[in-house]
C-alpha cells in the first residue's frame, strides 16, 4: 500500500515539475506571437491592399 502510494506521489511530482516549464514556455510562446501578430498585422494589411 505504501508503495502504492509512493509510487502515485512520485509520478504526481514528476508531472508537476514537467508540466510548470511547459505552461511557462507555452505563456512565453504565446505572448511573443501575440505582440508578434499585434506588430506585423498592419504591415499585413498594407501589403494585401496594393
Amino acid at each position: 500500500m505504501s508503495r502504492a502510494g509512493r509510487a502515485v506521489a512520485y509520478v504526481l511530482v514528476a508531472v508537476a515539475a514537467l508540466s510548470i516549464p511547459v505552461i511557462l514556455v507555452s505563456m512565453l510562446v504565446g505572448g511573443y506571437l501575440g505582440l508578434f501578430f499585434y506588430w506585423v498585422a498592419p504591415w499585413l494589411n498594407r501589403l494585401s491592399r496594393r
